[in-house]
This record gives structure tokens, C-alpha cells and sequence, in this order.
């Protein structure tokens, strides 16, 4: 049987205006960025293509999935 690899679709960025949240091409000013099942290396580009500490987004990925 062959296996197929997973396609990750991981970041996706999203801003509320006026009270609707819409999905956005580019970070920017109190915007979020999602990360859907991200790998170590993943994490890493992250971290360096927006300035955030490796420990924070594993942190945050940690939260996700031990909270019910």
C-alpha cells in the first residue's frame, strides 16, 4: 500500500474589521496567525519569518491540543 503524504495547509491569518473576522494574505497589526498540525522545521520558519519565540508557538500548540 502506498502511503500518501499529508499536504499541510498550516498558516492562515486572520484580522477582525469592524466586528467580522476575514482571513488576510499578510500579517500585519492585530492580526492572528493560525497554525494547523505544524512540525518542528514549520515552527521554525515561523519563528524566524515573524519574530516569534520558538517557545511561545510551541506553547500555544501544546495548549491546543490537551485542552479539551
Amino acid at each position: 500500500m502506498r502511503r500518501v503524504k499529508e499536504v499541510h495547509h498550516m498558516i492562515k491569518i486572520y484580522k477582525t474589521f469592524e466586528g467580522e473576522t476575514r482571513s488576510i494574505e499578510k500579517p500585519e497589526k492585530d492580526c492572528w496567525i493560525n497554525l494547523i498540525k505544524p512540525i518542528e522545521p514549520e515552527l521554525a520558519s515561523i519563528s524566524r519569518r515573524y519574530g516569534i519565540d520558538p517557545a511561545d508557538l510551541r506553547a500555544a500548540c501544546l495548549w491546543r491540543i490537551t485542552t479539551p
